[in-house]
């Protein structure tokens, strides 16, 4: 009876949610949100805390070896879960053993920018002009192995090979922040993120990586529409350290 009675009184002090990269981008803005809403329907603070780096694994590591009592939450994004582990030798943790799944809670797809000074309006002069310049311009993302460099990758080898230099960055706030001042001349961004920056002409929209257009932003078409098959998704979920309680995972998995 004490795992039940446990989530009967959960949570009766503030919980903290992990969210692996800095404030600005797509898992920083719906780890809020979903924070928010926690916050409300349970009565306590939902603390978000940005524990960023080494592209995204610090974060994780964190939450992999804390305590199993459902106050500490890992927000994530599938990168240091899905594509880090296959990149990297060796990791602090185990994503599937170390990790504990608790609900899934978006999906969505990146937006290709591109600095104003770029003489290209849509990825087919995007394109031209970067084989034009020999392998003298670069390109930002939110770390190695993340989505954002990975959907980069795909356009070059798409289009049969483009030389390109990859700048990544601790997250995409950090990266944004040379895109804008032109120090780096594009940059993928999650599209929630990107929607306030296309529309207020700051970079230009390029493409994006689902399948079809975004209803928010009909305007920027879809890379599919230069490379039929073309299609990138990033998946955002709630997860806990191992061993948390059945029960406070299947209520916290209700909640949200």
């Amino acid at each position: 009876l004490a795992p039940e009675a446990a989530a009967q009184g959960y949570p009766n002090r503030p919980v903290r949610v992990v969210v692996q990269y800095p404030p600005g981008g797509t898992p920083d803005i719906y780890g809020r949100i979903m924070s928010q809403e926690l916050s409300k329907l349970w009565g306590q603070s939902v603390v978000v805390e940005n524990r960023t780096g080494a592209s995204g694994t610090i974060g994780t590591d964190l939450v992999a070896k804390a305590t199993p009592d459902g106050y500490t939450l890992l927000f994530a994004s599938d990168a240091p879960l899905t594509i880090v582990p296959n990149l990297t030798a060796k990791l602090p943790y185990d994503p599937v053993k170390d990790l504990q799944p608790i609900s899934n809670v978006a999906s969505g797809g990146f937006v290709l920018m591109a600095h104003p000074s770029v003489p290209a309006n849509n990825l087919k002069e995007l394109i031209a002009w970067i084989r034009a310049q020999k392998g003298n311009v670069s390109f930002a993302s939110s770390g190695n192995g993340s989505q954002q460099q990975l959907s980069m990758e795909l356009i070059r080898t798409m289009a049969g090979g483009l030389d390109m230099i990859h700048i990544p960055y601790k997250g995409f706030g950090q990266g944004l922040a040379d895109a804008l001042a032109g120090q780096v001349p594009m940059i993928f961004g999650g599209a929630t993120a990107s929607i306030s920056i296309t529309r207020s002409g700051k970079l230009k929209g390029m493409g994006i990586t689902t399948k079809s257009r975004a209803r928010m932003m009909p305007d920027i078409p879809s890379i599919s529409e230069e490379f039929p098959g073309y299609e990138v998704l990033a998946w955002y979920g709630l997860l806990g350290p191992p061993g948390l309680p059945r029960d406070i995972v299947s209520k916290v998995h209700a909640d949200v």
